[in-house]
């Protein structure tokens, strides 16, 4: 399992390119072994696909995952596949459905995950993965089931688990990922605190998840890459991602992973 920092982390410190260029070299300083490309505002406008790819070659790092949106996945496939062949990189995913379906009921959840699976389909034809990222929405009980359920059940669709969301969601994250072993080829790692009487995210190893179980499912059920994500930090953003890997890398038990 490799470990990459997503870069929704740093969305404000890599806003431009020599922003952007800063971060690649802290992240690759702290020991990184790739990156997922979200939030990234220059991505696409003044820095390219293939400039990024470039960017991360030089660092050693690699490009685990994207997020990109629906609405472009589903519109421009060709493009999609080409943009991310030129940044290296083999896997995407949308960062939440669309208002309607998140709204809605079974006839909404089953008429997406339907497109969803025709997008993965033409994706697939140029070595593009399709996954679904969760937010704690996705849980919410209804008269008529979760949305969650109907995505477990669609067992052809890779789902981006994100551990501080499947808890404000009101699942145990470890049992959910031992469920779903085998989907799992990008999650996101995030932490939970708590902070005047609300939940917080915090950096991985200062709040309070019980980490070894949830690594532990993680490399049994065949992850691919463990991307570190703290959407708001109370301290500096490159700080918080690099006590997170360094309590990562700390967990001896991770056999090759471990420094």
């Amino acid at each position: 399992m490799k470990f990459g920092a997503q870069m929704y982390t740093l969305r404000r410190e890599a806003a431009d390119r020599d922003g952007l260029l800063r971060c690649l070299d802290r992240v690759a300083e702290m020991g990184y072994d790739g990156i997922q490309a979200s939030g990234i505002a220059c991505l696409g406008d003044t820095v390219s696909f293939a400039e990024l790819g470039e960017m991360l070659r030089q660092r050693g790092l690699e490009c685990g995952a994207t997020h990109r949106p629906w609405d472009a996945l589903r519109g421009d496939p060709s493009g999609e596949i080409a943009r991310h062949q030129d940044l290296g990189c083999g896997y995407t995913a949308i960062g939440m459905a669309p208002g309607e379906v998140m709204n809605g009921g079974p006839v909404e959840w089953t008429a997406f995950l339907a497109e969803y699976r025709s997008v993965s389909d033409r994706l697939a034809e140029g070595g593009l993965r399709l996954g679904y990222h969760n937010h704690a929405q996705e849980f919410q009980r209804t008269a008529e089931g979760r949305l969650m359920d109907a995505m477990i059940a669609a067992d052809w669709l890779p789902l981006e688990i994100d551990t501080y969301w499947v808890h404000l969601g009101g699942f145990e994250v470890a049992p959910l990922l031992r469920r779903l072993a085998g989907r799992l080829e990008v999650v996101h790692l995030k932490d939970v605190n708590v902070h005047e009487n609300t939940p917080d995210m915090a950096p991985i190893g200062e709040g309070n998840f019980d980490w070894p179980p949830i690594l532990a499912a993680l490399n049994e059920g065949g992850c691919e890459w463990a991307m570190v994500e703290q959407d708001e930090c109370r301290r500096d953003p490159l700080d918080c991602l690099s006590s997170s890997l360094g309590y990562l890398r700390r967990l001896s038990w991770l056999g090759d992973a471990a420094p």
